[in-house]
């Protein structure tokens, strides 16, 4: 809901608010939010305590209307050498931002042993993504 909120403040705001964080981007339970930042583009990965370990959902803003995809990446592997990629891969035609697939009913498990990091596709035709959890 909040994550509606912002985007429905985003379209009346204007393009240059996607670059200025607001206290809506970060949900409360969030007990750390990672960012990466590339063209005209923010991905945010969200990560909160659930049955006490860490899980997680990616949020994408675009500083203009695209059509673009957002996923999360997984790993066991402590190097982040290898990885599952494109987990939970969301694409929107035409907006301002995404939210991966299930973030409101099913957050990808980052518990001990696991790293996860949000990736989505930028301005440039490039891929832009957070450091890994």
């Amino acid at each position: 809901m909040m994550l509606k909120r912002w985007m429905i403040g985003l379209a009346l705001a204007g393009t240059a608010a996607v670059l200025t964080p607001s206290a809506a981007q970060a949900a409360p339970s969030d007990r750390l939010t990672l960012r990466g930042y590339g063209s005209g583009t923010v991905v945010t990965l969200h990560v909160f305590t659930l049955d006490g370990h860490d899980h997680t959902w990616g949020e994408i803003h675009w500083q203009d209307f695209f059509s673009g995809c957002l996923w999360e990446d997984q790993t066991t592997d402590p190097t982040q050498r290898t990885w599952n990629g494109l987990l939970r891969r969301t694409c929107a035609n035409g907006g301002f931002g995404a939210a991966t697939y299930g973030a409101d009913q099913s957050p990808l498990y980052d518990g001990p042993g696991y790293w996860v990091r949000a990736c989505g596709e930028d301005w440039s035709g490039g891929v832009t993504c957070t450091a890994w959890n």
